[in-house]
């Protein structure tokens, strides 16, 4: 099968086995592990309840119950918060606490990354992070 696997030799062979097929990095259905992301951010997220804060990375293109089933490591009880960030308003152009919600990205709840711009400015990136906050919903669910 040649010194890696189905990459031929380097010098030509009678006996080298080309029946294989498909090269093992072609077959993107058996060893794909998942999708590149675009870019990623950092947000806090902060639990006003007991005013504990964590920090995670999150692809930009995943949605809110996505960074909530990961955040549930942290908290097992995630799903029984409401999730809130501050945001700009549309009509008046003034920050309010908007609830999020969990089948939209981070960029269309409100949540603008502002990356790009601290890279253009040589701001550093860890100037401005975003905070989601959870706030306790006493619902009883596990």
């Amino acid at each position: 099968m040649g010194r890696f696997v189905h990459v031929p030799p380097p010098e030509p062979m009678c006996n080298w086995d080309t029946s294989f097929g498909l090269p093992w990095w072609r077959d993107v259905k058996k060893y794909q592990m998942g999708l590149l992301s675009a870019r990623t951010r950092v947000i806090r997220i902060r639990n006003v309840l007991t005013d504990q804060e964590d920090q995670i990375e999150v692809p930009c293109e995943e949605k809110l119950v996505e960074i909530r089933e990961r955040y549930l490591d942290l908290n097992a009880h995630a799903k029984s918060y409401t999730w809130k960030a501050l945001v700009v308003d549309s009509g008046t152009g003034t920050h309010v606490f908007q609830e999020l919600d969990l089948n939209l990205t981070l960029e269309e709840n409100g949540v603008k990354d502002e990356t790009p711009v601290f890279e253009d400015h040589n701001v550093p990136l860890d100037y401005f992070i975003p905070v989601l906050h959870v706030y306790w919903n006493d619902d009883l669910t596990v």
